[in-house]
């Protein structure tokens, strides 16, 4: 991980804008510990506070391939996994137009906010940016599909590619050995066509 990134992380984690940690390399440790704690579903920490402090965020990759077989992508900080960022992007970001403009923006914290960085309540949902709050995080070109894939292998759970000859999203889950401290391979995982809530309720939420 980049100190870059783990800045990122921080300035993200827990609304904190300005944080004591001026050493990125101590917050970098405590990015590994959080990541070793992170057992508890999200189900289980809603149902108890005290479990809450240990879940992060689920960090994505979204990315497009290039005609000549490069991939271009962006970092997503919330809720990449694919029943809500990977089903927002099958309904939004169906072509391949949308997707480049979505790469034009940069580096996104959350692709459907309800809220900006000021924690402003919106009328309607927007691709909350880092952009947005100065910061210049450009997208990433990646030599191919497996240089995509092995981008950032400790923080990035989950990858969504857009490929346009076929017109449809693939979703790839990371796979990190927390014991001998090395990527595996990455699995593809089935984007559903709803939120699970959606289902349920069979209301459109996303």
């Amino acid at each position: 991980m980049s100190p870059h990134i783990a800045k990122r992380i921080f300035l993200d984690y827990d609304g904190y804008v300005d944080g004591i940690h001026r050493d990125w390399r101590v917050f970098y440790g405590i990015v590994q510990l959080h990541r070793s704690l992170r057992v508890v579903t999200k189900e289980e920490s809603h149902s108890s506070p005290h479990l809450r402090q240990f879940i992060m965020s689920t960090r994505s990759r979204i990315g497009i391939l290039n005609q000549d077989g490069t991939i271009e992508s962006v970092y997503h900080h919330s809720d990449g996994y694919p029943q809500w960022l990977g089903v927002v992007l099958k309904r939004h970001f169906s072509n391949s137009l949308k997707v480049r403009d979505l790469m034009e923006g940069g580096d996104i914290s959350c692709i459907r906010s309800s809220t900006d960085w000021n924690r402003k309540e919106l009328d309607q949902p927007i691709i909350r940016t880092y952009k947005m709050r100065g910061e210049e995080c450009p997208s990433k070109e990646h030599q191919d599909l497996r240089d995509f894939l092995m981008y950032d292998t400790v923080q990035i759970e989950y990858s969504y590619l857009w490929r346009p000859n076929l017109e449809t999203w693939a979703c790839w889950k990371g796979n990190y050995d927390c014991e001998w401290m090395i990527p595996k391979a990455p699995t593809l995982e089935i984007i559903p066509d709803k939120h699970p809530e959606e289902v349920r309720t069979n209301k459109v939420l996303l």
